[in-house]
C-alpha cells in the first residue's frame, strides 16, 4: 500500500513516539535514491529499556533535508511508512 506523502518545507523536525511497543523499535529515513540513516532514539529511555510495569516509551526526533520515506520497524516487521516531499 502506498505511503500518502506529506510535504514540509526542508529542516523541519520529524518526531514520534512509540508507546508501549517492545522497546525494540527503530526509525529510518531513505531518502529518493533509497540511502538510508538511522534515527536514534533521545531521551532517558532511547537505550534499551529496563522490564518494569511501566509502559515502554521511545523518542524519535531528526531533521527531514530531503524527499524520502520514514519506516517505522520491530525487527524486520515494518509498523509505519511515512513519505515526505522536502
Amino acid at each position: 500500500q502506498a505511503a500518502a506523502t506529506f510535504t514540509v518545507p526542508q529542516g523541519s523536525d520529524v518526531s514520534l513516539r512509540v508507546t508501549g511497543g517492545s522497546g525494540e523499535e527503530t526509525l529510518s529515513f531513505a531518502d529518493k535514491d533509497g540511502n538510508a540513516r538511522a534515527i536514534d532514539p533521545v531521551g532517558p529511555q532511547a537505550a534499551k529499556p529496563v522490564a518494569t510495569a511501566a509502559p515502554k516509551v521511545r523518542q524519535f526526533t531528526g531533521k527531514l533535508t530531503g524527499d524520502g520515506t520514514l519506516t517505522l520497524k520491530s525487527g524486520e516487521d515494518d509498523l509505519g511508512r511515512w513519505a515526505f516531499a522536502v
